[in-house]
């Protein structure tokens, strides 16, 4: 018997009301059901959009000017905030966390917003079928992956009009990552029965090229963004173009091109994530992260690349939280499926500690971001006047 909001064969459709979640691959959100809830969605997906958007390009433009903290501790928090998502989605999906009451839970699903608007990818366990379905479009999986990628493109565009390169720049910093992830989707394969074949439900069935197809649009965001930002990035123009002190200025110069990585890494997190969803196999996304993680965290502690040594400090604490809950995550999921010998103490107390590390590690940047950006303006109204 499925559970609510669940039916079909192996419990892999959404039930009437329902929709595919954003977030996971068969982890099904409530649609809306009035016209204010449907209007409260789509703002919050599209202004989380803009919001991020806008957030980045001023600290671009800051950052020309020498006032650059800001757009670094930003993406910083994009980073971290990727990461503390992914284990938020993990231990909801949890017998443990359904246990919470009710009124906990609906705050824990508060804070899990919070996380997702600061990743500035997912949607908070929003479906974006379900906002197609109400205006009368047949929900898919590509028209889902369109409507996610209309307002980052008009974003895009809208930005080459100033500036062609930071634009460019900017929008893949903040939306390549999810639009890549996205992509993983297609691939997404399952078996209703121990022994039956695997099913691609969102592909041709039987074909060959669309599996290689799928596989090379990946590869595509991955080199074109490697090339893009390393190329920009080694820019020797003077003086600096906006979108070369935007990626370098932060960093020392045999390591001008290090955002790559960061660019890299969150990509990579946000394909694990839909490639091998927490719903069917939670062990090889957790373990997958946490193997993404380990090699940041050895290579920031290895090769110092920030100028400040601050940044180089915060980013590894940042990692190391990131790891830490990623590793207690894999427990709580680990123990939740092993009924004869876990303990709901010790299951209630790792799930806090995943809670913790994410809620406070996302409050903490956030205020590092504003009071950045409240001291730069402030800078910038002394030196005018």
């Amino acid at each position: 018997m499925c559970a609510l909001g669940y039916q079909g064969i192996a419990c892999t459709v959404p039930a009437p009301g329902y929709g595919m979640s954003d977030t996971t691959a068969f982890s099904f959100s409530r649609c809306p059901s009035s016209r204010l809830e449907w209007m409260f969605q789509l703002a919050y997906v599209l202004g989380r959009d803009i919001l991020i958007y806008a957030v980045a390009v001023t600290g671009a433009y800051r950052a020309r000017k020498g006032k650059k903290r800001s757009s670094v501790l930003l993406n910083q928090a994009m980073s971290f905030g990727t990461v503390a998502a992914t284990c938020f989605m993990a231990v909801m999906e949890t017998r443990t966390f359904a246990s919470i009451r009710e009124g906990i839970r609906n705050g824990l699903y508060g804070v899990g917003l919070l996380v997702d608007a600061v990743q500035g990818q997912d949607s908070g366990g929003i479906s974006t079928g379900c906002l197609a379905a109400y205006v009368g479009f047949a929900p898919n999986l590509l028209l889902a992956h369109t409507m996610r990628s209309v307002m980052p493109l008009l974003l895009v565009i809208g930005g080459c009009l100033v500036d062609p390169w930071l634009s460019l720049v900017v929008g893949t910093n903040c939306f390549l990552p999810a639009f890549c992830g996205y992509f993983g989707r297609y691939l997404l394969a399952y078996r209703v029965t121990p022994t039956g074949p695997l099913q691609l439900d969102n592909l041709p069935q039987g074909s060959v090229l669309a599996p290689l197809a799928v596989v090379s649009m990946i590869a595509a965001c991955f080199c074109g963004a490697v090339w893009l930002w390393g190329w920009a990035a080694s820019s020797k123009a003077k003086p600096l173009p906006i979108h070369v002190v935007y990626l370098a200025s932060s960093y020392k110069e045999e390591y001008a091109s290090w955002e790559t990585e960061r660019l890299v890494r969150k990509m990579s997190l946000s394909l694990v994530r839909t490639v091998f969803p927490v719903t069917l196999v939670p062990g090889l996304q957790l373990g997958s992260i946490a193997i993404i993680l380990a090699v940041s965290s050895f290579l920031y502690a290895t090769m110092q690349p920030y100028k400040e040594p601050a940044f180089n400090l915060l980013e590894s604490g940042l990692l190391l939280s990131a790891l830490i809950m990623t590793m207690l995550s894999d427990c709580v999921v680990s123990e939740d499926d092993n009924v004869w010998a876990s303990n709901e103490a010790t299951q209630m107390c790792m799930l806090s500690m995943v809670v913790a590390l994410a809620t406070m590690g996302t409050a903490i940047m956030i205020a590092l971001v504003a009071r950045s950006m409240y001291r730069e303006q402030t800078q910038k109204e002394e030196d005018a006047t």
